[in-house]
Parts: structure tokens; sequence; C-alpha cells
């Protein structure tokens, strides 16, 4: 995490952290790295499914990952992994499909809106553009 942290937008730092923190990592947190087993990690996941929403269990597992790959490659010796060959932990996975999003504006936004588009109803007409000074009220823009 203190390799990991610096690198994300600081709005999503804690985010990220929070998915390695959630209390199925407490089951293995005494373990060695280099005593996990496939079975250890699929406990872990099989838990924060029942804990959490699917989509948590599908970013610990994938943020687990991306962690045990990234000691592997960098800190092999420290993090006691300088005997794999390979990584196993890779294996380790959560079959998860993303659904749509629908979103739905606010009043706010809605009104946002149509106050622009009323600010430039003389385009649709095919008059020339004219800048106006106060087109958008005060505080409506962006």
């Amino acid at each position: 995490m203190e390799y990991k942290k610096p690198k994300l937008k600081e709005r999503y730092r804690e985010k990220y952290a929070h998915y390695l923190k959630l209390d199925a990592f407490k089951a293995i947190e005494e373990k060695l790295v280099c005593k996990l087993k496939p079975a250890d990690l699929e406990r872990v996941r099989d838990q924060i499914l029942i804990d959490h929403a699917p989509s948590a269990a599908h970013r610990a597992v994938r943020q687990g990952k991306e962690m045990l790959s990234w000691a592997w490659k960098y800190r092999a010796a420290k993090a006691g992994l300088d005997e794999c060959q390979y990584e196993w932990w890779l294996r380790w996975s959560f079959e998860y499909k993303t659904k749509k999003r629908r979103r739905s504006p606010t009043i706010e936004e809605i009104a946002r809106t149509l106050l622009i588009a009323e600010s430039h109803r003389s385009l649709a007409k095919g008059e020339p553009r004219r800048i106006r000074e106060r087109s958008v009220p005060y505080g409506a823009s962006h």
C-alpha cells in the first residue's frame, strides 16, 4: 500500500485500501505469503461474497492479485516469494460482469440543461451565434 497509494488519485486512495482491509482478510493476515495456498484465497473471496456485494469480491480479488504480483516482481525475498517460479495466485478469480449503469439526472441538472438549451435556441433557427454575457445564470455553468 505504501507503494500503490501515492500513485492513485487522491479521492480513490482510501476506497482502494478499504477492499484490502475487509474483515475476510483477517483469516490470513498472520500467515506468511509464502505459506498461502489457493484454498486460503478462495475462502477469503467466498467470505467477502457473503459479507458484501459481488462487486466488492471482484475488486478485492483483483487488487489482491495485483498486490501479490507486485510483491513477487519487486520484493520477492522480503515477501517470501523468492522460491515461487510463477504467479500461482493469478488462478484466484471471481466471475463478475459489471452491469450497465443507468444514471438519472437530478432536477438541478435538468434545469441547468434546459437553461443552456434555451440560451442557444436561436442557433436552432439558423440565426448567427451571438455571445450573450448572461446566457446562463450565475452558478449554473459547468
